[in-house]
């Protein structure tokens, strides 16, 4: 019988999720073909037939070095369910037994990953997150762009003391009406009482009876008061992340067409900002499959997916993705003829055009401009469109 040994796993072709098992012992295995969850510097288990690893395995699974952070998302009666996996990398659900966790749906927990020889992916070694980590279960992707600050900024310009309590009123350097806060929101950011005229980072929301300060933020440095900013759209709502240049992780000088995952604190301010870097099968699929992740983001993951046109899984083979990057692009530009942004429904117009040629749609663009035109070749071709060698041009 064939003994169970152990190794590391490295791949070496990224794209075909081929390498070698490097033994413990030094040894190594042949060229492998693994399943795209694997990773580089997993913790191999494998037997091969008369223990020679020239041979093909006769069994293998793999667990994650690194330790994984998500959250449950989903629970039933037989203490098993599911978790999304947010952190280091997005790879979409994974496998939970809630028998020892004893977690509830929205739990943030922390796991290795087992990982099949087919494939498949469960949690072990599963414990709640560390408060400290919390912020690695939520993730928010989008572009980063300068100059829109989330930081309001003021002087305050009275403080008003009480028997009791004291509170004070700001006013804002960008004309709005002054702004009310509580001297406890005040001392909780810095651990004293506020003085007429000092300087101060804020945010704000407006009820029926004023704006008020719902949080201070007391760096004055300006890195940590950078305008670099994500704006991002979660469930409806426009989030707007600070994002300080020292957290950024791979990436030096953010660029407007690449996009970003962050993780924030309670204070709306980034503590890891990572470019998306969509080389890696299983963070692909995850952002095409997330409902958070807004539409328009998810267009670079699914070329991507097309290009590379995995084996598996069937879902995620170029034919689905291209019919789903149709869908797509489709549905923005539906959204955005109805907000009345013609001249960004025309610029998807043209992709979509380029995937799918449809010279019925380019009617809605009939007003947009006088230069806009449908053009053919000179020399008309005869037979149908798809035999003539002249392809449809739109032209600006």
């Amino acid at each position: 019988m064939s003994l169970e040994q152990t190794g590391t796993i490295r791949i070496t072709d990224f794209r075909r999720y081929t390498g070698k098992i490097i033994l413990d012992d030094g040894r190594e295995s042949s060229i492998l073909k693994f399943p795209n969850t694997y990773e580089d510097g997993d913790r191999a288990f494998v037997s091969f037939k008369g223990d020679d690893p020239d041979q093909s395995p006769l069994s293998l699974h793999a667990i994650s070095q690194g330790w994984n952070y998500g959250v449950v998302v989903a629970l039933n009666p037989r203490d098993t369910g599911s978790i999304l996996i947010t952190w280091p990398n997005l790879m979409g659900l994974v496998f939970l037994e809630n028998k020892s966790l004893q977690a509830q749906k929205g739990t943030a927990v922390c796991f290795r990953l087992k990982k099949t020889r087919d494939g498949r992916l469960s949690a072990v070694e599963i414990s709640r997150a560390p408060k400290d980590k919390y912020h690695y279960a939520q993730f928010y992707c989008g572009r980063l762009v300068r100059g829109n600050s989330c930081w309001k900024t003021g002087f305050i310009k009275n403080v008003i003391n009480k028997d009791d309590h004291w509170f004070g009123f700001i006013e804002q350097n960008d004309g709005s009406k002054d702004a009310y806060f509580g001297g406890h929101i005040f001392q909780r950011a810095y651990n004293r009482k506020a003085v007429k005229g000092d300087i101060v980072y804020f945010k704000t929301t407006e009820t029926g009876r004023g704006i008020n300060v719902t949080v201070f933020n007391p760096s004055e440095d300006d890195d940590s008061n950078s305008t670099w900013t994500m704006i991002t759209e979660s469930r409806g709502k426009e989030t707007l992340i600070r994002c300080p240049q020292n957290t950024f992780l791979n990436f030096l000088e953010p660029s407007p067409e690449q996009l970003y995952l962050v993780y924030k604190n309670r204070e709306g301010v980034a503590v890891e900002t990572r470019e998306l870097r969509i080389e890696r099968a299983p963070e692909a699929i995850a952002i095409v499959k997330d409902r958070n992740i807004p539409e328009e983001l998810k267009l670079s993951a699914i070329d991507f997916l097309i290009e590379t046109d995995l084996d598996h899984p069937e879902d995620f083979r170029a034919g689905k993705m291209r019919a789903r990057k149709t869908q797509l692009l489709e549905n923005i530009i539906d959204k955005l003829i109805a907000e009345n942004r013609m001249e960004e429904a025309l610029e998807k117009e043209v992709v979509l055009q380029g995937e799918q040629f449809n010279p019925d749609r380019l009617s809605r663009y009939s007003g947009i401009s006088p230069s806009f035109a449908l053009m053919k070749s000179e020399v008309q071709p005869k037979g149908p469109l798809s035999d003539r060698s002249e392809p449809w041009k739109i032209i600006f």
